[in-house]
Parts: structure tokens; sequence; C-alpha cells
């Protein structure tokens, strides 16, 4: 996760200025107002979450799930060029929708992300 965040400050709107904790109200690039929840694992512990802590970023819209370019957009925001990210599609059984317009972004913060050969992806 990128260590400095001032240039999307003014849309924070909880949260610690200065941190990669919070949330923010951000412009997206197709006009929406985006919504992200961030974390950047610092919290993981105080969370109640054990094992390795994971950066996150939840973004969502108001009426509709986030779409690539917007999701690709927010991850520049919070996220260096060449950090691997994931998004995950869990089996049904843990499935949990707590809100049906958004998306998320994951990276482990100790271990690294393996990749498929790269004419696969």
């Amino acid at each position: 996760m990128r260590s400095n965040l001032s240039h999307i400050e003014r849309y924070r709107v909880r949260g610690p200025e200065g941190s990669r904790l919070g949330w923010w109200e951000l412009p997206g690039p197709l006009g929406m107002t985006l919504y992200a929840v961030v974390s950047d694992g610092s919290d993981w512990e105080a969370c109640g979450l054990s094992g390795e802590p994971w950066e996150h970023v939840s973004v969502s819209a108001r009426r509709r799930c986030p779409t690539w370019r917007e999701m690709e957009w927010v991850r520049e925001q919070f996220f260096a060029a060449d950090e691997l990210l994931l998004q995950f599609s869990v089996p049904r059984a843990k499935h949990i929708n707590n809100h049906e317009h958004v998306l998320h972004l994951w990276r482990p913060t100790l271990t690294e992300i393996p990749l498929p050969p790269p004419a696969c992806v």
C-alpha cells in the first residue's frame, strides 16, 4: 500500500489524517462517488483477527457495483503500480454479503502472492 495518501487526503471522511486507515468519498473516474474503507493491516489484531495481516480496500457505489475501470482507478489511489492485489470469489458456503454493491481489494502484508505463468495472465 502507498505510504503517502496526501493526494486524496481531502476526500477522507473518517480516520486519522495521514494514516492508511479510514473511509474516503472519492470522485470516481466515471462521475460517480466511490466509497472506500481502507486498512493497511495495522489494526488486524485490534479487530480480533488472527494470522497474517492483510491490506484491504472495500469499494462501493450507491446503486451498483463498481466497474473494472473504477476498481483499477481506486487501486491506483491506494496501491503502488507494482503491487499485486487480489479479488476473491469464495466458495458459496463461505459467502457473506453485507452490502450488495461492494467489491474488495486484498494484499497480504508478509506473503508474496504467486501468479500463473505470464502467458496465462
